[in-house]
């Protein structure tokens, strides 16, 4: 999205370590991850990754809790500036693992370059990948990748959305996205386009898995509260049923 998106919504009984005599502002960010995280007129933003942090607050205070959509690396720098802000979508890797408290993962899938038919008819016809311009989310941990494994800078266009990127694939301007398995198949119904249009070309990650996690200089009693509640919500029989269970495979 190019702007930021704001909904405040007032929540009875948050507990929060951070205050432990008064109410407590708390400011979560993410960036759209459908169809976990979406933001629909007149709803504003919901889905499975909402109804579960709903779930995880709980406590003897009011708050306000404050959630805000925006671009990924304007998330990226509220989470690293502000304490106790919680970040609602964030892939782990090894680069970021110092960076966050991870506070548990509910989305485990494959991450690939996307392209359409006529992609995959030049990858058939032995066009390099490499070669063909990526449309990248900026500040996207694809972008460091696909920079790690030898693509060239000039043939990463960078936007700052996978809605972005896959609207520039469907007008030929780029020629792969690297998405998600489940953005990917959101997308895919939400631009009608034809099935089996929206081809997986090439795998970049087939275990990547979404967190929500805590910035670093949180209070580390928020830490394991937050983490205690995320388990009790994931054994609950209210946790969303498509979200990440401990039966999920991926790499097979």
């Amino acid at each position: 999205m190019s702007r930021a998106m704001v909904v405040m919504v007032c929540l009875m009984q948050f507990w929060c370590a951070a205050s432990a005599n008064e109410n407590t502002a708390v400011y979560v960010y993410g960036d759209a991850f459908p169809p976990f995280i979406t933001e629909n007129q007149p709803h504003g933003i919901e889905g499975a990754a909402i109804d579960l942090l709903n779930q995880m607050i709980g406590g003897d205070l009011q708050a306000e809790f404050k959630v805000s959509i925006a671009p990924w690396k304007r998330t990226y720098e509220n989470l690293k500036s502000e304490p106790n802000s919680i970040g609602l979508a964030v892939r782990r890797t090894p680069q970021r693992e110092n960076q966050f408290y991870w506070i548990g993962p509910y989305y485990r899938g494959t991450v690939s370059l996307y392209g359409m038919k006529s992609t995959k008819a030049l990858i058939d016809a032995a066009v390099p990948w490499r070669d063909l311009p990526i449309g990248v989310k900026r500040g996207a941990s694809d972008y460091h990748w696909l920079r790690e494994h030898s693509v060239p800078t000039t043939s990463l266009d960078e936007s700052e959305s996978d809605l972005q990127n896959l609207k520039k694939l469907i007008l030929g301007r780029v020629q792969l996205v690297p998405m998600l398995q489940a953005e990917a198949d959101y997308y895919a119904k939400k631009l009608y386009l034809p099935e089996g249009e929206l081809l997986p070309l090439v795998t970049l990650d087939c275990c990547a898995e979404v967190y929500i996690v805590l910035s670093a200089n949180s209070n580390k009693m928020f830490v394991e509260k937050l983490r205690s509640r995320f388990e009790q919500v994931k054994q609950s029989s209210s946790y969303p049923s498509e979200l990440l269970n401990d039966t999920s495979t991926c790499c097979q």
